[in-house]
């Protein structure tokens, strides 16, 4: 029998992303994760190991953007989806951000088992290079 290709073996964002990077580490996350669905400080707490930035941005150093924005591109692939965001009316209270969540695609996990081809160290969880809080 014929073993079926992954349809992401090839696909164009598997020859760019990093290992280590924000997008590989917030995938890392849901690889590791028992969870199915994560919110944002979920996530980040699962991926900083795997990244070497830190996930949050940092004000106080000059870190505009933390590697969680890396979720943008993420999400553009169909990798993660995200729900929840956005306001909601509280009686007596007036409008109030509600937090987004987020969930691994069918795609994403496809992608994954092609990114763990690519960098193996993941699989395990790879030892954790330390972050540069400066």
């Amino acid at each position: 029998q014929q073993q079926q290709e992954n349809p992401f073996e090839r696909h164009p964002y598997l020859k760019t992303i990093k290992a280590r990077s924000g997008s590989y580490a917030i995938l890392m996350a849901f690889h590791h994760s028992t969870i199915k669905t994560l919110s944002k400080d979920e996530i980040c707490s699962k991926a900083q190991p795997f990244c070497d930035t830190d996930m949050e941005p940092n004000f106080h150093a000059g870190r505009m953007h933390g590697a969680w924005s890396s979720n943008k591109t993420l999400l553009k692939h169909g990798f993660i989806n995200q729900t929840g965001g956005g306001a909601q009316y509280v009686d007596g209270v007036g409008f109030r951000g509600q937090k987004s969540s987020y969930t691994l695609t069918r795609d994403g996990e496809q992608f994954i088992v092609c990114m763990l081809r690519k960098f193996p160290q993941g699989a395990t969880g790879g030892a954790a290079a330390p972050v540069n809080n400066t």
